[in-house]
């Protein structure tokens, strides 16, 4: 049953197209992710959908045979108290949406502020919402887990892919792999076609070397003017199908991975064994109230890479701000150069230098790697622009582009992945992986904490819990079980208790994961 129907839309901002979409139709238990850059007009999608005004020129054929109801990104600093309003805010929605015979369900970005008890409950509750969805995310493991198309944009337009998000990822990989591959043969073959046209030519010029050394007669019996004509043609024809062909060809985008053994300076390096932070055992509180009790002395050794998890309210940034103001009881090492990341960006919104001169001042890495991290972060066409001037989610980039590529060597970074889009979660992730010095990282992101082989340290039951292994030997078993659940899938001769058996042990390390 159709619900909506964009036959055609376009979106333009001061006659500069915006979005560009067609044929896209909303059905019945269709539950739809959303996904693109930042600033590639999610939302203003999502808000045209809900008839809602958005301050551009919009051209649209859009057939609408249901209620809409939209639930915006809720922007809080406060976890607690953002997870719990986003909550009730979709509830509500739901509520709403159920009391209607047809309804789609419109969400922005609803995981940025809820913990992993949180997020298990919405994505129960959307699994089992019985109308349509259109869910703007970029929590890769939440649109692994519910959506079943996915709308990308892509050069402005919006293109659909039937299939799980799980599936994209995978038709992505493919097709990048055969862009690739189908490059390299282009290449390869005009390559054979520069040769021949090379030998043409020499034997041309060999023709005419021949003619200047002979007689007249018996330049004529051998009409070696016709050869010479006829090879100069063919080279020359040659080298217009090697010029048409080689203008053709266009170089697939290779992002080659980043490099951080670069740093320029010396003062950062400690040895491995040496502390940065000795954390005693204590009490943490706001405001006479006990959050959380730390039972034993903590060190934090030079190249420590640490996850911090726990619900919402239970003290996670509390610590977090106590630790970089130097309000613990313990001891830092005078050496300890501190880069904290919070979402707090009002010193940025009053910057009016250049934010490329700010980060080239600032940066301890290369040129390349900063200009990498900048691309990644979609800030490499924002270098001319001052700080002052940026989009909220431009200001959370530039702050993050700031902390990573300052002057430090350990990294605090309270939810830095909660305004990033999904290309430059990844490259969070990897950036992370490489960094040569220490992390202690606030997440919810369960794509994070799964790829990011970190020491865990979690805050239950008031209580600072330490794990000194990793997840790395769950996460290859986890690996390997996917693998063989898609070889056994493939072969139908398979009885389907031994695929569920492997689905229930993926199903059960996955939830160990996410709840470490």
């Amino acid at each position: 049953m159709e619900y909506l129907k964009i036959a055609s839309l376009q979106v333009n901002n001061k006659g500069t197209l915006v979005i560009d979409a067609s044929n896209l139709t909303i059905n019945q238990q269709q539950k739809i992710g959303l996904i693109g850059i930042n600033g590639s007009g999610k939302t203003t999608l999502l808000k045209i959908i809900n008839n809602k005004p958005v301050n551009m020129e919009i051209n649209a054929n859009i057939i609408n045979n249901c209620k809409t109801f939209m639930v915006t990104q809720v922007m809080s600093h406060d976890h607690q108290s953002g997870g719990e309003k986003e909550k009730e805010a979709i509830l509500s929605a739901i509520k709403r949406a159920n009391q209607s015979k047809k309804a789609i369900l419109l969400l922005d970005e609803p995981t940025s502020n809820l913990d992993f008890d949180q997020q298990n409950w919405l994505v129960n509750t959307l699994n089992s919402f019985n109308h349509p969805l259109l869910v703007v995310s970029h929590d890769q493991a939440f649109l692994s887990k519910v959506i079943n198309t996915v709308w990308y944009i892509e050069n402005k337009r919006v293109i659909e892919f039937k299939g799980t998000y799980t599936d994209y990822e995978r038709k992505k990989t493919a097709d990048l792999q055969r862009t690739r591959k189908d490059y390299q043969l282009k290449k390869k073959k005009i390559n054979k076609l520069r040769r021949v046209q090379k030998q043409l030519e020499n034997k041309g010029h060999n023709a005419i070397k021949k003619k200047q050394g002979i007689s007249w007669s018996d330049w004529k019996i051998k009409d070696s003017n016709k050869i010479e004509k006829k090879l100069s043609h063919s080279s020359k024809v040659l080298n217009k199908r090697i010029d048409k062909e080689s203008n053709q060809l266009k170089k697939p985008l290779t992002r080659h991975p980043i490099t951080l053994n670069n740093f320029r300076v010396s003062n950062l390096e400690m040895k491995a064994k040496d502390s940065l932070i000795r954390i005693n055992a204590q009490n943490i509180c706001k405001s006479n109230k006990m959050l959380f009790e730390i039972a034993e002395t903590i060190k934090i050794k030079n190249t420590n890479k640490i996850i911090l998890t726990g619900k919402n309210g239970c003290g996670k940034s509390v610590f977090l701000s106590k630790l970089v103001d130097k309000n613990l009881n313990g001891w830092i090492n005078p050496k300890t150069k501190i880069g904290f990341f919070s979402q707090d960006i009002s010193k940025e919104i009053t910057n009016t230098k250049k934010v490329g001169e700010e980060i080239k001042k600032l940066s301890v890495f290369n040129t390349t790697t900063t200009r990498q991290l900048l691309g990644d972060l979609h800030l490499g066409s924002c270098l001319n622009n001052s700080i002052s001037t940026l989009s909220g989610g431009q200001l959370v980039c530039y702050k993050l582009a700031r902390i990573l590529l300052g002057e430090h060597n350990i990294l605090v970074l309270d939810e830095p992945d909660n305004f990033l889009d999904i290309t430059s979660v990844n490259a969070l992730i990897e950036f992370l992986k490489n960094y040569p010095f220490s992390i202690i990282i606030v997440t919810h992101d369960k794509k994070i904490i799964n790829e990011l082989n970190f020491q865990k340290w979690s805050i239950n039951k008031k209580r600072l819990l330490l794990s000194n292994t990793t997840s790395k030997s769950s996460n290859n078993e986890l690996d390997l079980l996917k693998h063989k659940l898609d070889e056994l899938i493939a072969d139908t001769s398979i009885p389907i208790s031994q695929v569920q058996k492997v689905s229930k042990r993926i199903s059960e390390l996955e939830k160990t994961l996410n709840h470490d």
